[in-house]
């Protein structure tokens, strides 16, 4: 005669009271049992509680995953927008370097050009410095309301033609 093993995936709750634990002749095997009921209660709460771990650590997953997305789209916007007044630095100074201006006054025109360029370059550079400090916890983020009927419509301003 054998016996089959209890079919543990069930959710059935089998528990041994008191009284039944009592019924038991044997003191050894009343001992044993006690004490592996003990150890499938703390089994339990601690599974509970590595379930519990493991949600936390899947919500962390998911928010590390989704800031690495937007750490990757923030660099390459900023890459772009860095690109655009140094190129722009580039090649006034090619113009200015090679002697292709008319004149003086085109010649400074260059240079005007150039400096405009490389001041929104220290601008942006200025912004990426802050959301690394923010990112670092150098410089706290305020968190405050908005409306978003306005937040709509300076989209709106700065997106139409």
């Amino acid at each position: 005669m054998t016996l089959d093993p209890p079919d543990l995936s069930q959710e059935n709750d089998v528990t041994l009271t008191e009284a039944e634990l009592a019924e038991i002749a044997d003191p050894q095997l009343r001992q044993r049992v006690a004490a592996l009921i003990q150890r499938c209660d703390r089994l339990q709460a601690e599974g509970q509680a590595s379930q519990q771990h493991l949600e936390k650590l899947k919500l962390q997953v998911h928010l590390t995953q989704q800031m690495c997305q937007f750490k990757g789209g923030f660099l390459a916007r900023v890459s772009h927008e860095l690109r655009s007044p140094l190129s722009g630095l580039i090649g006034t100074h090619q113009l200015i370097l090679n002697d292709l201006c008319e004149d003086q006054e085109e010649e400074r025109d260059f240079l005007g050009r150039a400096h405009e360029y490389s001041l929104k370059m220290v601008e942006m550079l200025d912004i990426v410095l802050k959301v690394a400090r923010a990112e670092q916890g150098r410089s706290p983020l305020k968190v405050e309301p908005v409306r978003l009927y306005d937040v709509f419509e300076e989209v709106q301003e700065l997106s139409a033609l």
